[in-house]
């Protein structure tokens, strides 16, 4: 089952729900600039509730460098 989410905030509340862990979303960061793209950090001990979720729902992810990931709000 793929999961789609009208923004940031709606795919970080469902996790927030889900897992009961809340992913960052810096605007601050450029590489948080675009719309369709969550740049987070999860860390090591979160990660193995979140990726399993992410990949339950069909959420395109992918390790960016260390605990930082780019999460897919829409592809």
């Amino acid at each position: 089952m793929k999961k789609t989410f009208k923004n940031k905030q709606e795919l970080v509340d469902f996790v927030k729900n889900q897992v009961n862990i809340e992913l960052e979303n810096d605007k601050e960061n450029f590489l948080n600039k675009k719309r369709k793209i969550l740049y987070t950090k999860i860390s090591d001990e979160d990660a193995y509730l979140v990726i399993p979720l992410f990949k339950k729902y069909g959420i395109a992810h992918e390790r960016h460098y260390r605990e930082r990931w780019f999460v897919y709000v829409r592809r």
